[in-house]
């Protein structure tokens, strides 16, 4: 299974989970067995760790189900955390909520996110109580405990935002700011709540890794490339686009006749000769969209452009006939040639005028059979496109 793929089977066990906890909790129904839902959420939580992506809905950070209807309506984003049947937050029953900083290609060459400050922003329900865990690039966990609505040491040095700023983000959310005491390497965080103002509620609309407090890390921009163009072939065209910055690589999606494919590319320009695990046809128009990726991340596709492959010119002649005889039969092979669609193949006794030809050879060999014994032939090799 691709990235891609993983990624997109995340997206639907979650929405299929969230579906079977709110008939569950919300609507006093089940539409799958605890079985059924134990094993899809097992695959969920393997596909996380996987990937590095979870998502803000996922039932592995929810714990039960908060009604959409009692979220509040300004806040698109906002993620719910609470026991199952609604019980108290405490510490023998906390929630919790983890972000995995690496992508795949980072966790294996080890490599971390850096930052000083973590800013978690909240709702009405903030939290009070509980600890927030951090796995360093030595793979310690090192935990920071919050008490009363704030970090518990006494002496955080880090720079608060100006008034302005803070009245620009004004409003039901509060804010935690968590000081790491320097620049730090971090693999995994894990925000641990025992405790918050509603007692039976957690809600966080936005977590935030800093650098620093008086210069806050902008969410990368979506770098989409531009640019894309094509160069058309026989059964083939070759794209290319501007490079695109802070990415690991493109996915090409090829449109044609509704049906869609994509393909990855590590470089800025790709050669597709295929669609749908058959040759690309003449004539055809296909649609191509190129988007940039980044582990998880992914810019959005640009501008699509249509693509038709086409020949410029008749085949040439093949390189390299070879030609062997046997008992009343002569086995040939040739070049493969570009621009080349099926070859033709044609023989005739020596001496003699007409030549016996043979179309529609998809290979590069062919064997002629039922010769006639002790007899010297001629033979050549055609090929052959759509125009000609």
């Amino acid at each position: 299974m691709t990235q891609s793929e993983k990624i997109e089977r995340i997206k639907y066990l979650v929405e299929i989970l969230n579906q079977a906890s709110k008939a569950y909790y919300a609507e006093d129904r089940e539409i799958m067995s605890n079985r059924e839902y134990d094993a899809l959420y097992d695959e969920l939580a393997s596909l996380e760790a996987q990937t590095g992506m979870v998502m803000a809905n996922s039932p592995t950070v929810n714990v039960g189900y908060e009604a959409v209807e009692e979220l509040p309506k300004d806040n698109e984003n906002m993620v719910s955390l609470q026991n199952a049947g609604g019980t108290e937050i405490s510490e023998t029953n906390p929630v919790e909520l983890g972000f995995n900083l690496q992508s795949a290609e980072q966790e294996e060459q080890n490599q971390c996110a850096f930052m000083e400050h973590v800013v978690i922003s909240m709702g009405e329900s903030s939290i009070e109580n509980g600890i927030f865990y951090y796995e360093d690039q030595n793979g310690d966990r090192k935990p920071i405990y919050i008490v009363d609505g704030k970090q518990a040491d006494a002496a955080m040095a880090y720079a608060l935002p100006s008034e302005s700023e803070r009245a620009a983000r004004a409003g039901r959310s509060g804010e935690l700011v968590i000081d790491l005491g320097g620049q730090v390497a971090v693999k995994k965080v894990e925000l641990r709540i025992t405790g918050t103002k509603n007692k039976n509620l957690a809600q966080i609309s936005k977590v935030e890794f800093l650098n620093g407090m008086k210069n806050r890390i902008p969410e990368p921009k979506t770098d989409i490339p531009t640019g894309l163009s094509a160069e058309e072939g026989d059964q083939s065209f070759i794209l290319k686009w501007n490079k695109a910055e802070n990415i690991t690589g493109y996915e090409v999606k090829i449109t044609c006749n509704g049906q869609s494919e994509t393909v990855r590319a590590a470089a800025e320009s790709l050669e597709v000769k295929s669609f749908q695990g058959n040759k690309l046809s003449n004539g055809t128009a296909y649609e191509v969209c190129v988007q940039s990726v980044n582990g998880n991340w992914q810019s959005g596709y640009g501008s699509a452009i249509t693509v038709t492959p086409e020949v410029s010119k008749v085949p040439d002649a093949p390189d390299n006939l070879k030609a062997t005889g046997g008992y009343c039969v002569v086995r040939m092979s040739w070049k493969n040639m570009k621009n080349t669609n099926t070859y033709n193949v044609y023989y005739r006794e020596a001496g003699e005028e007409a030549f016996t030809r043979v179309e529609g050879i998809a290979r590069n060999s062919y064997e002629i059979t039922g010769l006639k014994e002790k007899t010297r032939y001629e033979v050549y090799v055609t090929g052959v496109n759509s125009l000609g």
